[in-house]
């Protein structure tokens, strides 16, 4: 079996150590890191079984979709579950509307407090932020 790994170079530095090395004692591992990989041609071939996806960065997003659209190969992260999982309000929008709790939200242009009286302020796109710092007003 041979297995893409789309990744990042934070992530493959800093997160899946011990799972790349237990996928690679099962299968061939191909590495595409975002950092370093240039797709060449919209007509690649990939000898994949199935890609498994780690990291949600403009290049990554595009290289998954167009293995969806140009491939019968199997996603683990596929494009829409990282866009639904990077964009904020659009993911807190769908939950609620499945009928999920999730915490009250609003989107506000900025400068403009939420009508909350204890609110977290993020940027609505979640990518390219590993960790946040948070500022505390009393």
């Amino acid at each position: 079996m041979i297995v893409g790994l789309i990744i990042d170079k934070y992530h493959l530095s800093n997160k899946v150590t011990e799972f790349l090395k237990y996928l690679k004692s099962k299968a061939t591992v191909n590495l595409y890191i975002e950092e370093s990989y240039l797709l060449r041609s919209s007509n690649k071939n990939f000898e994949e079984d199935v890609f498994f996806v780690k990291g949600k960065g403009d290049l990554i997003l595009a290289l998954v979709k167009s293995i969806e659209e140009q491939t019968s190969i199997p996603v683990i992260n596929s494009f829409k579950a990282i866009w639904l999982a990077i964009n904020r309000f659009l993911n807190s929008t769908f939950l609620k509307k499945a009928g999920i709790p999730v915490p009250d939200f609003s989107l506000n242009p900025e400068g403009v407090l939420p009508p909350f009286p204890n609110y977290i302020i993020k940027n609505i796109i979640d990518q390219g932020i590993y960790k946040f710092d948070p500022i505390f007003e009393e």
